[in-house]
């Protein structure tokens, strides 16, 4: 349907009824926020709220769409949510111990889960390098001099660029009116200078979770910011059992299990 010519997100006047949001999903920064929250809370002698790990983004990003509309002054419309991360994966020339193994295989579970809840699921890899560089030419180097090896470690590799290209690319595509980027980590500024640069009808805002805050990089690119209480999370949990497109059922962690169902939003 349109109005005069305009989409109907438009009114007659040309202002926006409503805007299209998209959600990008930092899996691993927002993660870290969830581990920094369980933490504290751990810490404080209370009971561990791993629960918060198995959050359903397709309902949290539903969910976020109101307040975040209402502080940016205008109503939002979901069109979709972009989850992006890595599989864990073993160090060149080690084999996966059995921690490694439950791990992706809970992330495999997740994603799957998420999926199944019309969340776009993107993943990147971990790639092997040395921990060390050479003092002389700066080059990182596998073994020191005097022969002994040098400790590996895996870095995450594509999540940042893949989002950010997405980002980008809706963007351009007139696919979204407000991009919704659920990170702090400032990797990201190069995608939010191209949307401000090359998309200026198309605003950006910054969501960040408790306990962690805005990265002030990220916040200097945006448009409008938004915290995200932990509250949030709790009432936007995956169902104890999920039955993915291919007809498996996915369950959650026994360690995940909250204490009480929390009351699910409508």
């Amino acid at each position: 349907m349109e109005t005069d010519g305009l989409p109907s997100r438009y009114s007659r006047e040309g202002f926006f009824i409503f805007m299209r949001v998209g959600f990008y999903i930092d899996g691993f920064n927002v993660y870290g926020a969830i581990c920094d929250h369980i933490h504290n809370v751990r810490t404080s002698g209370m009971p561990a709220p791993n629960y918060l790990k198995w959050v359903d983004y397709q309902s949290l990003c539903q969910y976020l769409c109101k307040p975040i509309g209402k502080s940016i002054g205008s109503d939002l419309e979901l069109s979709f949510v972009k989850y992006f991360s890595a599989y864990q994966t073993a160090r060149r020339g080690h084999e996966m111990d059995a921690r490694r193994i439950a791990q992706q295989s809970r992330h495999r579970d997740f994603a799957a889960a998420l999926e199944s809840m019309g969340v776009m699921v993107a993943m990147g890899k971990f790639k092997t390098r040395p921990r060390s560089k050479c003092r002389q030419c700066g080059q990182f180097i596998s073994v020191c001099p005097c022969g002994c090896p040098i400790a590996l470690k895996l870095e995450e590799k594509e999540t940042d660029v893949r989002m950010g290209v997405e980002m980008v690319a809706d963007s351009l595509l007139d696919r979204v009116d407000l991009v919704a980027v659920l990170t702090n980590d400032s990797d990201i500024v190069p995608a939010l200078q191209t949307i401000r640069r090359e998309c200026p009808s198309v605003k950006t805002v910054n969501v960040a979770f408790e306990p962690r805050i805005h990265s002030a990089e990220v916040l200097d690119n945006s448009d409008f910011r938004y915290h995200v209480r932990t509250r949030a999370l709790a009432l936007s949990l995956l169902p104890a059992k999920v039955i993915t497109s291919n007809g498996k059922a996915v369950r959650r962690p026994a360690e995940y299990d909250p204490p009480t169902a929390p009351s699910q939003k409508g």
